[in-house]
């Protein structure tokens, strides 16, 4: 059984408030319903939730229109959450483990951007909805709180973004998704660094995971970043929906 939570909740982004809205949870009528509640943040691009009932099957249902979350993260862990949403991104679902990690309530930690960005920590986003696509085939797919690059099936094609971000050393990791069987990979250059990366299945074109691409360092203040296909297998490369850097001490 799914647990689908009940909750109404407006998060105030680049200065247009996104409205967050879930249902009741499926559940005999002497059940509680799932409770989600947002904590306060003085930061706009990150967001913590609390979950006062753990779903059995380690699936969070979310009911939108939504914000553009970039990656989900258990409090207290360090390894992404995977997601995904349905066909018009109007319900993303939450992978969770199949049992909260301490005593309820858990907290779940999001990490929100629509637009290619610094934020207030000196993460550096490269979104996906205005990165600069070159080819034939791969193009921008947008839906609100959803936007990656799709129909990409041309190993010729490649994605690159020009952005400007302080000078620094940073950990920096890829936003994905596949339904496709692994092997492809891709050239991930981001200044003088180059990295390859073997893509693997992620369960459908829906669902996203957040992988490490490695350590890179950024010198000055202007920067590329760029995305090519090496070796595709199968026809389809990925669904890229955002590059994370975030800085290290």
């Amino acid at each position: 059984m799914k647990a689908i939570l009940s909750l109404a909740l407006v998060l105030s982004l680049a200065s247009q408030p996104i409205l967050l809205v879930s249902a009741e949870e499926v559940a005999p009528a002497a059940a509680e319903p799932t409770q989600l509640q947002i904590s306060d943040s003085k930061n706009d691009h990150l967001r913590e939730f609390i979950v006062d009932q753990w779903p059995s099957n380690g699936e969070l249902v979310l009911q939108g229109p939504l914000p553009s979350i970039l990656r989900a993260t258990l409090a207290g862990t360090k390894k992404p959450i995977e997601f995904s949403f349905n066909r018009d991104a109007s319900k993303i679902t939450l992978h969770v483990p199949g049992q909260s990690t301490g005593s309820p309530p858990a907290r779940i930690q999001f990490l929100i951007a629509e637009e290619t960005s610094v934020l207030a920590d000196g993460t550096v986003i490269l979104s996906a909805l205005d990165s600069e696509v070159v080819g034939q085939q791969a193009k921008l797919e947008s839906h609100p709180g959803s936007h990656r690059i799709g129909f990409w099936g041309n190993a010729a094609d490649y994605v690159q973004w020009e952005y400007r971000a302080p000078p620094g050393e940073y950990a920096a990791e890829l936003v994905y998704s596949r339904a496709t069987p692994d092997g492809t990979v891709v050239e991930i250059s981001i200044d003088d660094s180059v990295s390859t990366l073997e893509l693997s299945h992620t369960g459908s074109w829906y669902r996203y995971r957040n992988v490490p691409i490695g350590d890179v360092e950024l010198i000055g203040n202007a920067h590329t970043a760029t995305v090519r296909v090496q070796r595709i297998v199968n026809g389809g490369v990925m669904n890229l929906k955002a590059i994370i850097l975030t800085p290290q001490p």
